[in-house]
């Protein structure tokens, strides 16, 4: 049911693991191309784009983002693995489907079709590679992508953005040396721009996306720097009384969301400085919201995973953090106009699905979404979308709707919850991916 793409490594088949629902259904013998219907009998779902490919045995699909612009372009980019294991290529594919007429329609003049990655490649084989970031900017036909790179043993990391945008100050993160691969950077697409946090108390910003005249290539990234030693009355003390989660990132005022070690969640403001900058110079931070928050976990590595999902006009964010060792996902919303901060999810765990095989979405209002075991759990032989809300998880859909293939990405979007399956057809090599669109 889950489709794990957290860091992709550039030369490794693309991780999935799953739930399937096998079929013997071939579809038309004649054409084994042809694409089937996935879905039960009257299930709550129905297809929307549908692709095959010839694949060898280990050879699959996956999934990068997906998003609707103007409430009717459902953009997508999946990800096409025909040989698998470490020998095969992630090849990135982007298509926009009208959802009125079911119809694939032109990416707009200049949109890259295949998001190129700089091919570092170290002749030692000391060079290391991750794909940090792949994924529109919300609402928008606009898509991402961020490498990030360690050259070792005495190197530095580097970053090399493509995809629509593109950033020509490519070198080491501003001077930083050696840091024992990735582990000291974390790097997130927010609703307008992407931040990088580096352990324990500096955080840098790709802003100021400024159009071309020709609006979908972005050039103009300007890469931004705040550095915090106190945040209100709180001292970092080498990270171990705060723990920062995520930054949304702007030109002039950006947020940044951490965890205390007395228990809270707090949002602070401040205003990041235009790089380089010759020596750390506090940036002044100023704590506009909290709540009480539990868990806290000082270590940068191996502990706390965050999440968001944005309203469409990005006023309202969802703030979602997962705790491995307890299993448990807390939310949290956020107001940037009005610094509402509230606490939804106080430690939910999915009750009908798998920490392995589930794979979950998100909204803005703090609900979770994810894939389980149809009959409130009890059939593991069927598949079904549930919501957890304050107190409750409920059915979405309709129960076992899935009859052939595996979930390979859940998205709620506008209200509406959109899914990847992808399988291989009975009795052949070839592979099916389709998108489905909750009626």
């Amino acid at each position: 049911m889950k489709q794990i793409i957290a860091a992709i490594l550039l030369f490794t088949l693309l991780a999935t693991t799953s739930c399937k629902k096998e079929t013997n259904n071939t579809g038309n013998p004649s054409n084994p191309y042809e694409p089937i219907n996935v879905l039960q009998a009257n299930a709550a779902f129905e297809h929307i784009w549908d692709t095959t490919m010839l694949m060898q045995t280990f050879g699959k699909y996956g999934m990068s983002d997906m998003t609707i612009e103007n409430d009717h372009l459902f953009h997508f980019v999946y990800i096409q693995n025909a040989i698998g294991g470490v020998n095969g290529y992630e090849s990135f594919y982007r298509n926009t489907v009208d959802l009125n007429s079911k119809k694939v329609i032109p990416l707009p003049k200049g949109a890259k079709q295949f998001p190129d990655f700089k091919n570092f490649v170290s002749g030692s084989g000391d060079m290391r590679q991750q794909l940090q970031v792949h994924a529109f900017r919300p609402y928008t036909n606009q898509y991402i992508m961020a490498l990030m790179t360690y050259a070792g043993p005495r190197g530095s990391t580097y970053l090399h953005v493509s995809g629509d945008a593109g950033y020509n100050g490519l070198g080491g993160v501003v001077g930083q040396g050696h840091l024992g691969e990735f582990e000291g950077y974390f790097m997130e697409m927010g609703y307008r721009n992407l931040s990088i946090y580096l352990y324990p108390n500096m955080v840098y910003s790709f802003v100021g996306l400024n159009p071309n005249p020709n609006p979908y290539l972005l050039s103009g990234l300007n890469l931004l720097w705040g550095g915090f030693n106190t945040i209100g009355s709180y001292m970092f003390n080498n990270g171990n009384n705060i723990r920062p989660l995520f930054t949304e990132a702007e030109r002039g005022k950006s947020t940044l969301f951490a965890t205390t070690r007395d228990n809270n969640l707090i949002v602070a403001e401040y205003v990041p400085t235009d790089l380089p900058v010759p020596v750390f110079k506090e940036t002044p931070a100023t704590v506009v919201a909290s709540v009480p928050y539990i868990p806290y976990y000082p270590s940068f590595t191996g502990t706390a995973k965050t999440y968001r999902h944005y309203s469409k006009d990005g006023k309202q964010m969802g703030l979602f953090v997962y705790h491995p060792d307890t299993k448990k996902y807390f939310s949290f919303v956020y107001n940037f106009q009005t610094k509402e901060l509230r606490k939804v999810l106080d430690g939910a765990s999915l009750l009908y699905g798998s920490e392995t095989d589930s794979d979950i979405a998100f909204d803005e209002h703090g609900n979770m979404y994810y894939t389980g075991y149809a009959n409130n759990g009890a059939n593991k032989q069927g598949i079904s979308i549930y919501k957890i809300s304050n107190g409750s998880q409920t059915l979405v859909g309709s129960d076992n709707f899935l009859k052939f293939g595996e979930v390979i990405k859940i998205k709620y979007l506008s209200g509406i919850i959109y899914l990847a399956v992808q399988g291989r057809k009975a009795g052949t090599q070839v592979q099916q991916l389709s998108i489905l669109k909750q009626k």
